[in-house]
């Protein structure tokens, strides 16, 4: 097209008709411009479209991780809400001595003491990565950028719990004389661990029950029991209000997702 438009100049020009020949030559720079323009077009086009499969990618991946991340949560605020009704129950069996309790009722209640919920999320790496440029929401970008900072203050707080089980629990519960009834009670059960030697499987181990533990009345009475328990549902309350607040950013989050993947 563009020789042919320079073959009608040169006539032009032969001839003499300026006029005509100006005429064409801009008709030529106009059809080159034209010609630019639409290739870049189908350049953007591709890239948009390259872009638009690269992000479905990042939104699928991230609703995986978003889900599993909920469902976790929803575990441990569960576990939580196990510590928490067990250490009320000990608070009402300290509260109303006059309550008949078994100890391994009592034992079985203290035990919950023990458990250590800690959410593990999984963390991506988008933010760090610059793969958030593929991300058309700003709402999601800001939402994933202040991710970190939002699971930090339920991990601080099962971070106290775990120093309490470890340093504070434990160590009572040996010196009142009442874990090997705890354990035992734990390796009695239909998931206590099992030991297995060479080939053979499902030998559990026996622990038996202490020949010397203390008396209801005497763990009851124990006023360190007493402050671990109001410990125990104080911590965990406060790990559980957090991780209310955080599940609800977590499924704003997965609304913007499925918004970007519809």
């Amino acid at each position: 097209m563009i020789k042919f438009f320079r073959k009608i100049r040169q006539n032009l020009l032969a001839k003499g008709n300026i006029k005509q020949y100006f005429f064409y030559a801009i008709g030529e720079i106009v059809l080159v411009v034209f010609g630019i323009l639409i290739a870049l077009n189908i350049n953007n086009w591709n890239e948009e479209y390259k872009n638009g499969k690269i992000e479905k990618e990042i939104l699928e991946q991230l609703k995986e991780e978003y889900q599993f991340n909920l469902v976790q949560l929803e575990q441990k605020i569960a576990m939580r809400n196990q510590i928490i009704k067990a250490s009320m129950d000990v608070l009402s069996y300290i509260d109303n001595p006059e309550q008949e309790v078994s100890k391994d009722t009592l034992n079985a209640k203290i035990r919950f003491l023990n458990i250590d919920p800690t959410f593990d999320p999984i963390e991506n790496n988008i933010i760090g990565s610059g793969s958030v440029r593929f991300l058309k929401n700003k709402e999601l970008k800001k939402r994933l950028s202040n991710w970190s900072s939002d699971i930090r203050a339920v991990q601080e707080m099962e971070l106290q719990w775990q120093k309490t089980t470890t340093d504070l629990n434990t160590p009572f519960q040996i010196k009142l004389g009442i874990l090997r009834d705890m354990e035992h009670e734990n390796y009695q059960k239909e998931a206590a661990p099992i030991f297995i030697i060479g080939e053979t499987k499902g030998n559990k181990l026996v622990l038996g029950k202490s020949l010397t533990s203390s008396s209801v009345k005497s763990i009851v009475e124990n006023k360190e029991l007493e402050g671990l328990i109001v410990l125990a549902i104080r911590t965990n309350n406060t790990a559980n209000l957090q991780s209310v607040v955080l599940k609800e950013r977590i499924v704003e989050i997965l609304k913007l997702i499925n918004q970007g993947l519809n």
